[in-house]
């Protein structure tokens, strides 16, 4: 309910207080009409400026970034109120872009209808391709002391095949976050961990999360292979 979002408004440090203030404001209210018409007044009586911050927008279905989108442009011209959205803006134009009906050989819909609701951009320079499978082999040291492992002597033609997927930062953490949930898994359920080939393990991953139809194929005819 209302009356408990508030509450739990009111254990974040610094400015929950202030978002409990304006639930307080809204919460008399009985009607979306009322509340919309009442939000303004409240954000400027709390005299705070409350940032929204939305990330991993660009991994959403492109329907429910544009359903988003639109809730941003509904309300983004409110005072006090600023929005940071955090995306690959290629991703989002493409999304935006199918959804509108635009040309399928030009993102330029796409651009023109973002351009609209976010007016200021900023892009990050990219990671550079080549240091990214050092990161990755940091978090894997990380993991494996933390599951117990010794330190594996990592497979050169396989590692490098691994590495051919990992061409973003997101891929590294996509990576290691299901390397770190399976080793759980086998550690909580199963009851074993160690005895598992760490670099093994690392590659069924990469095929579980970049090659789902091998992955699923492997999967099924396992006991030919095991056999």
């Amino acid at each position: 309910s209302f009356t408990t979002f508030r509450g739990l408004l009111l254990t974040l440090p610094e400015f929950g207080s202030t978002l409990a203030y304006v639930c307080d404001l809204l919460l008399p209210l009985s009607s979306v009409k009322q509340t919309l018409n009442e939000l303004p007044r409240g954000l400027k009586r709390s005299g705070r400026r409350i940032v929204v911050v939305i990330d991993d927008m660009d991994r959403m279905p492109p329907g429910e970034i544009l359903e988003l989108i639109r809730l941003i442009r509904t309300n983004g011209d409110l005072d006090y109120l600023t929005y940071l959205v955090l995306a690959d803006d290629v991703y989002l134009a493409k999304a935006v872009q199918q959804m509108v009906g635009g040309s399928a050989d030009s993102l330029e819909d796409g651009y023109s209808y973002l351009e609209k609701i976010f007016p200021h951009n900023e892009r990050l320079p990219p990671l550079r391709a080549e240091v990214l499978p050092g990161l990755f082999i940091q978090k894997m040291v990380k993991t494996a002391g933390q599951h117990h492992f010794c330190q594996p002597q990592y497979d050169k033609a396989t590692m490098e095949c691994v590495y051919s997927y990992l061409t973003t930062m997101r891929r590294v953490k996509m990576l290691d976050e299901e390397v770190n949930k399976y080793l759980a898994f086998l550690e909580e359920v199963v009851g074993f961990g160690p005895n598992v080939n760490f670099e093994d393990l690392i590659a069924l991953m990469a095929m579980k999360l970049f090659e789902k139809d091998f992955y699923e194929r492997l999967y099924l005819n396992r006991k030919k292979l095991l056999d």
